[in-house]
């Protein structure tokens, strides 16, 4: 008898703990949460609607925009990796979020069917680029000092400051 009850206590546990896991009930928490992070952080801004093209139109940098959303697992996973990217590429790229319950049409508009995913813009609004799901930081910086080099060269093949393919350039 006693057997079973602990058994069903132990398996009703497992089941609340996978609900809750599940539903967003519990806190998640990442490697950073839990060590001291000497590197600081940046907290990235959201936009909405009505915003989110005056930041792209304004700006003087690519923009990375994380979409995200709150019900998302993997999203608030990639939070603090963006976090710190944000303050590494801090002068170099511009990050903001848009979150997918605030601003639903905007990121249809935007063509987000998976989250999370991140995409960066020249200034301007042009896409440059687009990463979907979360991965490790060490890929994440890889990807972007890959595309920030090919906006810089790009830039400075063109002089335009518009935002160019480097694609275009490369095959010449």
């Amino acid at each position: 008898m006693k057997k079973t009850s602990r058994t069903f206590a132990f398996s009703a546990l497992t089941l609340a703990f996978v609900l809750g896991s599940a539903f967003g009930s519990l806190p998640s928490r990442s490697v950073s949460d839990t060590t001291s992070d000497t590197t600081s952080k940046l907290v990235i801004n959201e936009v909405d609607d009505t915003s989110f093209d005056k930041e792209l139109k304004g700006a003087k940098l690519p923009v990375v925009v994380d979409f995200t959303a709150a019900w998302c697992g993997p999203c608030q996973a990639l939070k603090p990796k963006l976090e710190q990217l944000a303050s590494e590429f801090k002068g170099k790229l511009i990050f903001i979020k848009v979150e997918e319950t605030r601003s639903p049409q905007l990121v249809e508009d935007q063509g987000v069917s998976a989250f999370p995913t991140v995409k960066m813009y020249a200034p301007g609004g042009k896409l440059l680029s687009q990463s979907v799901r979360n991965k490790p930081i060490d890929v994440l910086r890889n990807w972007l000092q890959s595309e920030l080099d090919k906006y810089n060269k790009a830039q400075s093949q063109s002089g335009t400051g518009t935002g160019g393919s480097s694609r275009q350039n490369d095959k010449k």
